[in-house]
């Protein structure tokens, strides 16, 4: 079965190129999220920033590129896609360089928003290209290509990182880093085309009317739903914040030890994925995403009890956690793009991430404070119930006959 509108073109026209391009994109966005918070301490130390102004600051910025998505996903296919990525690219790149030049925090602070601005097309546009050029049968490793490519991303910049700002300090590592996102973004807008933007010719339909038909979907109210219980405990969200933590301040770890069980975590989330994904297309997204999901409940469970005293078991659970909660999103995304038609997924997409983002705010406030006054075990059971409660929501969605059209 050939994806929508798929022509004899090759090279970067062809699905497997266009692919490796647009997961590129994905993997320089995650260097750059991930690279920052490792700038935070350093800045924090020289400009006397507190923790409440820092995390304001992040968390606004978040929020602010969470809504973004949102409006990405309604113009997705007003313009070509290949010049949105690349242009959000390029912005990291320029803004990653700009933040070098910092001397206070006021503008380090302005250039968050503009990164989050950078930031927001790369889901809702990225995911929506991948989805139209790939068959149902193949999306589901397609899309989980991207998502592990972002994955990748993560896992190889805190060895990179500290070992540039050991040697150049953060400007200069700030610097060293903006070239790559200039540099993909170019490549995006001059040697990637945009095929099936304007799937069969549909014509525009307003955005109100197109929201209305997202949420009359049984299937997008439902992974919706699911979605935003569990992102208490979602992969790039909380997790990633509070494992760190809970190796170093609840364990008393050393920074070898942490960074060895953080990135057998994050070499988990990069397999997952994968795997997962194609088991998905031979065996359906519903039973797939609900199994992943209990198997997160099970593994957060694992490393609650397991605590210090196994350390290998404790990197097997991370490694295993890692496979698992990291693979929700994924399966959740190609699972809406399976459930709506071609000209719709941009929006849903958008709707999709701007949920996700919105949501993670408040959880990640409350792990924080149960944290704070109880401890790691509550805030990781909290976590556990979460995958529990996503899975129940996930069982009256239904896997779609065929794609709508």
């Amino acid at each position: 079965m050939a994806a929508i509108g798929e022509t004899r073109r090759v090279g970067l026209a062809g699905p497997t190129a266009m692919l490796a391009l647009v997961s590129l994109a994905h993997a320089v966005t995650h260097v750059y999220a991930a690279l920052f918070p490792l700038i935070y301490p350093i800045i924090q130390r020289e400009w006397d920033v507190s923790y409440a102004v820092l995390g304001a600051i992040v968390g606004l910025a978040n929020f602010a590129g969470g809504l973004l998505q949102l409006g990405f996903g309604i113009i997705g296919r007003m313009y070509p896609r290949n010049l949105l990525l690349g242009l959000g690219n390029v912005l990291w790149g320029v803004s990653t360089a700009l933040t070098a030049l910092t001397t206070s925090f006021a503008p380090f602070a302005a250039l968050r928003f503009v990164a989050a601005t950078a930031n927001a097309p790369q889901h809702p546009v990225g995911l929506g290209m991948i989805s139209d050029r790939y068959p149902r049968e193949r999306r589901g490793v397609a899309l989980a290509v991207n998502y592990a490519g972002g994955n990748l991303g993560t896992l190889l910049v805190p060895l990179i990182a500290v070992a540039l700002i050991s040697q150049f300090g953060w400007q200069g590592t700030l610097w060293l880093f903006a070239l790559p996102g200039v540099i993909v973004g170019i490549v995006l807008m001059v040697a990637l085309p945009d095929l099936n933007r304007n799937v069969a010719g549909a014509a525009p339909v307003p955005t109100v009317q197109r929201l209305g038909r997202l949420f009359a979907n049984h299937n997008v109210r439902a992974l919706l739903g699911a979605s935003g219980v569990a992102a208490a405990g979602q992969g790039l969200g909380p997790l990633l914040i509070f494992v760190p933590l809970y190796l170093t301040n609840g364990l008393g770890l050393s920074a070898a030890g942490v960074g060895v069980l953080y990135t057998t975590l994050l070499l988990g989330g990069a397999v997952g994925p994968l795997i997962s994904g194609r088991l998905s297309d031979r065996l359906g997204r519903r039973p797939i995403l609900i199994f992943n999901l209990v198997l997160s409940a099970l593994c957060m469970t694992l490393v609650i009890v397991v605590g210090g005293p196994a350390l290998p078991l404790l990197g097997i659970g991370l490694f295993l956690l890692g496979m698992f909660a990291f693979t929700e999103s994924s399966l959740i995304q190609v699972f809406l793009a399976d459930s709506v038609a071609a000209t719709d997924r941009e929006l849903v997409f958008g709707l999709y991430f701007a949920w996700v983002f919105t949501i993670g705010a408040p959880w990640t406030a409350l792990i924080g404070a149960i944290v704070d006054r109880a401890g790691f075990a509550p805030a990781f059971a909290l976590m556990a119930a979460a995958y529990l409660g996503a899975a129940a929501l996930v069982i009256p969605s239904r896997e779609p006959a065929e794609t709508p059209a």
